[in-house]
Formats: structure tokens, C-alpha cells, sequence
């Protein structure tokens, strides 16, 4: 079970994650009889004629240590608060009630949501974080299974407008270079802990034989070397590989199915489809695909602004606000994202932050053709959400 639990207000969609009662309770209690070991040892070995140091050591060790990590833990609480009216993610973390630690991160500074895991003989723990323009990160839950964190992480996502992203448990720059100092091959191994693909074997030991050359001999034949074919060999560094040219636009629907099918990790020919399904109207076909370029190409713009204008135009208007979000996110300086964002922000009764949309498209626009259209977008223009250009 993750370490926080969720709460949402289904009334102004503000998701709290917080530290639930009863693993404080547990650990209240484990730690209370740890507690009472290490006093009971104590009194005995200070009521005899001598004190060993060596038990009293051991006590503290074996007993005392124990139970206050799980007093500590018991005391400690931990609150996270997604609120969209202030657009904050805020952590307080408190000691026997009184906050220690207070951090807020704007919607805006958090450029992506990344899960990270690392697998132990037992289970798999997942982490998610909040990662900030900085690169610094604020952790959101941890201790969780995959199922759990993945949900919790869509769920911020959409309120957040931050993709999601995977990634492995970094550890300490301080930790690295000792590692690489006391054993070379440690990071290696707990990299590969965090993956599924198994570390390269080493390359077999290869064996040299001595041939003996018999002595020469008047009796030894001459060996002519053969004649030089003067006919060019075929220079292999030249040749490409046919689809690599292929322009995708051009293709058809069965054609670039037949692509799907063959490559799971063909990101270009998923986006591809999806938007030929797109121009003809089949909007949950296109929605999947969409998804599943993301899913395979999490910084891909163009995609995210076009998943968007399908979930509006299938009248998903908060899941399509999210996606616009995303798409500003991964690239603010894009026009057609901003200009989309600020037509939904219109059509859903918020002009002020539409307003806004609409001046940073202007901000963007690159040619005339991008500015006409996000001035008119301003002047309250009826526009059409506008697709990627590829």
C-alpha cells in the first residue's frame, strides 16, 4: 500500500494526499514495545555490581534504535495539496503537529510527473515525483504498487498539465563517486535492479593456439597469391533502409495499420494514423493512437496538442484542457496550443485566463498567417481548435 492516501472534494476537484492513521497507529504501537525491551534490559543491566558495555551497546543497538525510528514515524504526518483554484502543489510535513517543512511549487514550474521503481527480491516499490524547472524534486507518494502510483499520477496530470514520465531511482552524486571508487561495478547492478533487461555477458575468454610452422624445405611448393578482382565491392555503408525514407503523410490507412501492427514502438506511424483517422471523424480510434504515441514519445507537442483537439471535439472539455496544458508544457512557445487552450478557456465562461492564452499565441506567432488567426481568436472570432502542422 502507497504511503499517502488520496482524498478528492468532488466539488472543487482539489486532490489532498495525506498520511492515513492507521500505519501511524501500527507503528505507535511497534515502536511502544521496542520500547518496552530496550527499558526492561536497561534496568536489568544497570542494576547489577557492573555494567556491560558491550550489552548496554547491543540494547541500543538491537532495541533502542528500533523503536524510536517507529516512534518518530508514529509522530510524523505528511500532507500534499493539489489545489486548482491557486494552481499549487503545496507539502507540509508536520512533527507531533507542528510543521517542520513547508514547500509550494506553481502548476506552471513543474515541467513533468516521473515515476520511478526499483525492484527488490520481494516486490517492486514505486515512487512518484514532481519535477520542477530546476530539476529539483518534491516527492508525492512513495511505497506504492505500479496500479497505484500510475493512477495517482493520471490524476495529478490532468489537473497539473505535466506528462508523465518514467524513470529510475536516482541515487546521491555524493554516493556515485564513492561507488565508483570502492566498486566499480555497483552502479551497474543496482541499475540493472531497476530494470527487467539482464546485464550483457561478458564476452568469453578467447584461446590462442600455436601452430608450429614446419621448417622450410627445398621440397616446400611457392604459393602464388591469387589475381586482384578489379570489380568494386559493395559498400554496405551506403545502403538505407527503404522505410526509413518513406514519407507517413502519404500512406494509407491499411498501409500504415500494416506498420502499427508489425513495430509496437513505432511512435511516428501511431501519430500518423491517428491523424488520418482524425480527418475522418473517427475520433476514439484517434484518441488511442494519440495516447499511444505519448505513451512511446512522452515529449512529442504536436501530439498532445492534437489529443486535445479530439477530446473537445468529443466533448471531453477537462481532459482536453489537461492535454493543452501538457502540450503548453513540453513547448511553451507553441502558438497552436496556446491559441486552442484559449478557445476552450472561452467557451467554458473563463475570459480572463482566455485573454491571457490569447496574448502569449500572439507572443509565439510565427508569420502572419499565426498572428491573423490568434487576433481574431481575441476579438472573439468563432475559430476551430487547430491540429498540429507536421
Amino acid at each position: 500500500m502507497a504511503a499517502l492516501k488520496l482524498k478528492e472534494d468532488a466539488a472543487t476537484g482539489q486532490l489532498t494526499l495525506y498520511t492515513p492513521i492507521g500505519p501511524r497507529l501500527g507503528a505507535l504501537a511497534f515502536g511502544l514495545i521496542w520500547l518496552a525491551f530496550a527499558l526492561f534490559f536497561l534496568i536489568n543491566t544497570f542494576s547489577g555490581d557492573e555494567t556491560d558495555i558491550g550489552l548496554l551497546l547491543f540494547i541500543i543497538f538491537f532495541a533502542g534504535l528500533p523503536a524510536l525510528s517507529s516512534l518518530l514515524t508514529a509522530l510524523t504526518d505528511t500532507s500534499i495539496v493539489i489545489d486548482r483554484n491557486s494552481r499549487t502543489l503545496a507539502v507540509t510535513k508536520r512533527l507531533l503537529a507542528l510543521p517542520y517543512y513547508s514547500k509550494s511549487i506553481a502548476f506552471g514550474d513543474v515541467t513533468n510527473l516521473e515515476m520511478q521503481h526499483v525492484r527488490s527480491n520481494k516486490r517492486t516499490v514505486w515512487v512518484l515525483n514532481a519535477v520542477g524547472r530546476d530539476n529539483k524534486q518534491v516527492t508525492l507518494n512513495w511505497n506504492g504498487t505500479q496500479g497505484e502510483i500510475t493512477e495517482l499520477a493520471d490524476k495529478i496530470s490532468s489537473i497539473v498539465g505535466a506528462p508523465v514520465a518514467s524513470g529510475k531511482i536516482k541515487l546521491p552524486a555524493a554516493l556515485e563517486q564513492v561507488l565508483d571508487k570502492v566498486a566499480p561495478n555497483a552502479k551497474d547492478l543496482i541499475d540493472q535492479v531497476q530494470t527487467d533487461e539482464p546485464l550483457p555477458a561478458p564476452p568469453p575468454d578467447t584461446l590462442t593456439i600455436d601452430t608450429p610452422i614446419p621448417p622450410a624445405s627445398d621440397t616446400t611448393p611457392t604459393m602464388t597469391p591469387p589475381p586482384i578482382d578489379a570489380t568494386p565491392m559493395l559498400d554496405l555503408t551506403q545502403t538505407t533502409d527503404a522505410t526509413s525514407s518513406v514519407d507517413l503523410n502519404s500512406l494509407s490507412i491499411p498501409a500504415l495499420e500494416q506498420r502499427v501492427a508489425g513495430d509496437a514502438m513505432d511512435s511516428d506511424a501511431r501519430y500518423a494514423l491517428a491523424k488520418k483517422y482524425h480527418a475522418r471523424g473517427q475520433l476514439d480510434k484517434a484518441i488511442g493512437l494519440y495516447q499511444d504515441t505519448m505513451r512511446l514519445e512522452p515529449t512529442n507537442s504536436n501530439a498532445q496538442n492534437d489529443l486535445g483537439v479530439a477530446l473537445q471535439q468529443r466533448g471531453k472539455r477537462t481532459e482536453a484542457e489537461a492535454a493543452y496544458r501538457r502540450a503548453i508544457a513540453l513547448d511553451p512557445f507553441s502558438t497552436t496550443a496556446h491559441l486552442n487552450l484559449g478557445l476552450l478557456l472561452r467557451a467554458l465562461n473563463r475570459a480572463a485566463d482566455a485573454s491571457q492564452e490569447f496574448y502569449q499565441a500572439r507572443q509565439n506567432a510565427r508569420g502572419d498567417a499565426e498572428t491573423r488567426l490568434a487576433e481574431s481568436a481575441s476579438t472573439g472570432a468563432k475559430i476551430e481548435p487547430q491540429l498540429s502542422k507536421m
